[in-house]
């Protein structure tokens, strides 16, 4: 689901009261006969679509009491704010554009029944306003303030770490949103190159939080160590020679937008100093302690490149010809 970061700390049921719930998210109650029929509905609308039961790759009953979940506490933070949208906005939420072409598919992606969908879109055209309004931070803050309780059935639920996340990373959390609006503009960034959008040969939100991924863990890293760089050092970072001849190509080469990318530059320029004082095997430790943890909705997703661990930018050709026969400089720690 494309919200915002939402910090919900969840938990088993216990009390009595809760008996026949599947979760109980601040004053809301989610019954089990509400996730049943959204699970059948969500079956169904699979099965007109010819696309098997385990496309999300999570059990299809914890990915729609994930989606409940989200929905309830953006609702309820909206309340909060008396945050009001129309059926016109609500209509151009389930009209963005994602990470597909098919409308129906990116619905289903976020475990969404298509036929089924104004309160997902109500509550998507409700975030973007409360964005506006509190800041990713302070949205953040509101919908971490929301704990639901959920029913022990669910065994190790999912969303424990990500309702709401596309990632956690080390003392960091990766929204949704964040995602969304990094692929946006990387979209925009190919358009503007005339470059097509698979030219990355992966889907564009899944290069993105490698990047945003690889770029957390390694300033994490860097605070462990002080490691401090200059603007000048990110300048030279940006500018580093690479395969191609273009710096934006490069850029573009490791899912960067080229023109926001001084935090991809900051990590680089900082990777190299760590490098230095670390060596190797020792930044590799480092690198390798702070496990990020990846919302299934990213199964395929393959956060720490390398040798043994393929990258995501396997077709070079797909960016034109390279000024020399090397792979594409790595996000590798």
């Amino acid at each position: 689901m494309a919200a915002a970061a939402a910090g919900i700390a969840l938990t088993a049921c216990s009390s009595p009261t809760q008996a026949g719930a599947a979760a109980v998210v601040g004053n809301e109650r989610i019954s089990m006969s509400k996730v049943s029929e959204e699970t059948e509905a969500f079956k169904a609308a699979l099965k007109k679509l010819k696309l098997p039961e385990n496309a999300l790759g999570v059990p299809i009953s914890h990915a729609v009491l994930e989606r409940l979940l989200n929905v309830s506490a953006l609702q309820q933070v909206m309340a909060r704010h008396n945050t009001q949208v129309s059926e016109t906005e609500i209509d151009a939420a389930l009209r963005s554009s994602g990470e597909y072409q098919s409308p129906e598919i990116n619905l289903l992606v976020n475990y969404v029944v298509p036929t089924d969908a104004r309160d997902y879109g109500r509550a998507m055209a409700g975030q973007a306003k409360l964005m506006s309004q509190l800041g990713e931070q302070g949205l953040t803050q509101e919908l971490g303030s929301i704990k639901p309780v959920i029913s022990p059935r669910f065994g190790a639920f999912q969303s424990q770490l990500l309702a709401g996340a596309a990632a956690v990373v080390g003392n960091e959390r990766i929204s949704m949103s964040k995602v969304d609006q990094e692929a946006e503009a990387f979209k925009a960034a190919l358009t503007k190159l005339k470059l097509p959008e698979n030219a990355l040969g992966v889907p564009i939100s899944h290069a993105m939080l490698q990047r945003l991924v690889y770029v957390s863990t390694l300033q994490q890293v860097m605070a462990r160590h002080n490691t401090q760089v200059s603007e000048t050092e990110i300048d030279a970072a940006l500018r580093s020679s690479g395969q191609y001849q273009s710096p934006e190509i490069n850029l573009l080469a490791n899912a960067v937008v080229p023109t926001d990318a001084r935090d991809y530059g900051r990590a680089m320029a900082g990777q190299a100093k760590l490098l230095n004082q670390l060596g190797e095997q020792g930044l590799t430790q480092e690198f390798s302690s702070i496990k990020p943890v990846i919302s299934p909705r990213f199964r395929a997703f393959n956060p720490q490149p390398g040798q043994e661990n393929p990258p995501i930018f396997s077709d070079n050709g797909r960016f034109g010809k390279g000024t020399e026969q090397q792979q594409p400089q790595q996000q590798q720690g």
